[in-house]
């Protein structure tokens, strides 16, 4: 703060400041409306499917309904996707879902893609270790979870429930719960 040619009176000061404020909050919205599809900065977590007939429609659905009810949105996402998804989310996990107030009745399993798999900096697989898909460059945990199909509500309950444990551990790990 000086007096001088090169540098700011201190009568100007408080005008400099609002200037440099104005200026932050114009460059904001021009971008904003120059790149309006631009990603946010949570991280995205993506859980595919098991390869197999009868898994891949129960567990990454839990996983990412989980996660979605219990992470903090600017902070991280979840998105089942698989190489080979079912019409449908099982009837069994809709139901153990819905008890704890979760509905899936309306989800549908979708497929993965190149475009979803490049946006993802997690990969956590459901028990299918190497048959699982293989995202170079991105951080993959396995987690070795039981198949709800066929199984009765109450073993349902046990796999929802472990998988609820798993999301919870891993919101608290990386700082990405609800504040």
């Amino acid at each position: 703060m000086t007096n001088t040619f090169t540098g700011i009176r201190p009568v100007d000061v408080p005008l400099f400041v609002v200037a440099q404020i104005a200026g932050a909050l114009t460059a904001t919205f021009v971008f904003r409306w120059l790149a309006p599809n631009f990603p946010s900065t949570a991280g995205q977590v993506l859980v595919p499917h098991p390869h197999t007939e009868s898994a891949r429609a129960g567990r990454s659905q839990i996983a990412a309904a989980w996660f979605s009810a219990l992470s903090d949105p600017t902070a991280a996402q979840a998105i089942s996707a698989g190489t080979q998804p079912a019409n449908r989310v099982h009837g069994e996990v809709i139901t153990a879902m819905k008890e704890v107030g979760i509905d899936l009745s309306s989800a549908r399993p979708q497929l993965l893609t190149e475009e979803l798999a490049r946006g993802a900096d997690m990969l956590v697989t459901m028990g299918c270790d190497e048959a699982c898909p293989i995202i170079p460059g991105i951080e993959r945990e396995d987690w070795p979870v039981a198949d709800p199909k066929g199984q009765s509500l109450e073993a349902v309950r046990v796999i929802r429930d472990d998988i609820h444990r798993r999301v919870t551990a891993m919101l608290a790990e990386r700082s990405w719960g609800r504040k």
